[in-house]
């Protein structure tokens, strides 16, 4: 996460997001308070989708993902993007039973918008 950047700080750190294929949370921080939390930087356009799918829902698992695409295709896709976000740092993981619900690692993040 890099926080408080200059709009010419933020153009370097996407040209490195982009050479190093590896996105990353831009925010800014004043009064003990995260606002404007974006990601920034290249996603596998399946893998963006699965993001914007969890960002909109708050809070899923991949069969609500699934759901939610109206796409065709089998669930465990899904899971395997939730699973690859989650190893990303971008989402967490909360176990309920047999099933793993996952939502963005900081609320009010953005992407693509």
């Amino acid at each position: 996460m890099l926080v408080n950047l200059s709009e010419a700080n933020k153009e370097e750190a996407d040209l490195v997001a982009e050479a190093v294929r590896t996105p990353y949370i831009s925010a800014k921080y004043s009064a003990d308070e995260l606002s404007h939390t974006e990601l920034r930087g290249p996603l596998d356009p399946k893998v963006a989708r699965t993001l914007q799918l969890v960002i909109q829902a708050g809070e899923a698992d991949a069969q609500t993902v699934s759901q939610l695409s109206n796409e065709p295709g089998v669930v465990t896709a899904w899971n395997n993007r939730l699973v690859t976000l989650q190893s990303m740092g971008l989402l967490r993981e909360r176990k309920a039973g047999k099933r793993k619900f996952y939502s963005p690692v900081i609320g009010g993040l953005a992407y693509g918008s």
